[in-house]
């Protein structure tokens, strides 16, 4: 006659059972709440456990809570409007869970500005991206990725060039950065002698550098996104000097300027958005959709 399980052995079942099925509750509502990888999407909203209490609770199941945030992240970026503070509490989680886990610092590095360019402070986001990051760049002593991303989306989004500047001699000095990373930092150190075209250009091989020493193809994408909106954003900006050269006055609309071929751009562009230019000064905004 085999002998009944022990009491310890009945409450780690019990356990287990009670995590499955929390698990299974989750997943269901979650999929009521947002089907992932939607094109066109309503706002999602997420209650996120609190990161100070995710130790205490994860009773062995640590790589899988994380792993679960880590996915629900990516499927949830899509659905993002920007201002849910929910986003950045995945990586929040995610870094308390497991600091050393690299590719969920990039990830919100890459993509928190992306969204918060549509009425949300970029300087804000940025700032609270970078609390998380730089647990990263602690704990990660090996990884100039995340220093050296965070340091061109401050370049990029904000025009700070103090963080910037303090992001890229951290890439700088990390052993194994990629000789591009190099002469990047010392170029951006001689900033002052560079022309506003330079300039422009040199936004563009940051981001080159990160698309070029990448084999993660979510983060390729996303760098590649970037550089195609820094190639239309200077297609814009030429073009809309172009037609105030020729009309005397900025273009009311981008159809102005494609329509005497100062520009052409992308179908599926103007398909996702809409360009708004001020008449006052030429400045102009690119608007999702």
């Amino acid at each position: 006659m085999k002998a009944p399980f022990s009491l310890v052995t009945s409450i780690q079942l019990c356990i287990i059972l009670t995590l499955v099925g929390l698990a299974m509750t989750f997943q269901a509502k979650y999929d009521q709440l947002g089907p992932p990888f939607t094109t066109k999407l309503k706002v999602v909203r997420r209650n996120l456990l609190p990161p100070q209490i995710l130790p205490y609770i994860t009773f062995g199941f640590r790589n899988f809570i994380t792993d679960y945030y880590w996915i629900s992240s990516i499927q949830d970026f899509v659905a993002w409007n920007g201002k849910e503070g929910y986003f950045i509490g995945y990586f929040k989680n995610i870094s308390t869970l497991d600091p050393k886990f690299e590719y969920p610092y990039l990830f919100s590095i890459l993509t928190v500005p992306q969204r918060n360019k549509n009425g949300v402070d970029p300087v804000a986001s940025l700032n609270a991206v970078a609390e998380i990051a730089d647990k990263g760049i602690e704990t990660i002593p090996t990884s100039w990725k995340i220093p050296f991303y965070l340091g061109t989306q401050y370049y990029l989004f904000t025009k700070q060039y103090q963080p910037a500047e303090d992001y890229l001699a951290i890439a700088a000095a990390r052993e194994g950065a990629p000789d591009g990373v190099y002469l990047l930092y010392s170029t951006f150190i001689g900033k002052g002698l560079l022309t506003k075209e330079q300039k422009a250009g040199f936004a563009a091989k940051l981001v080159k550098t990160i698309y070029n020493n990448t084999d993660n193809e979510i983060i390729k994408k996303l760098a590649a996104n970037g550089l195609q909106e820094d190639f239309i954003s200077q297609l814009l900006e030429k073009g809309i000097i172009a037609y105030k050269e020729r009309y005397k006055r900025y273009p009311k609309t981008v159809g102005e300027m494609i329509a005497v071929n100062f520009i052409a751009l992308p179908d599926e562009f103007l398909e996702s958005f809409d360009v708004t230019i001020n008449q006052k000064n030429g400045a102009f905004s690119i608007i999702e959709k």
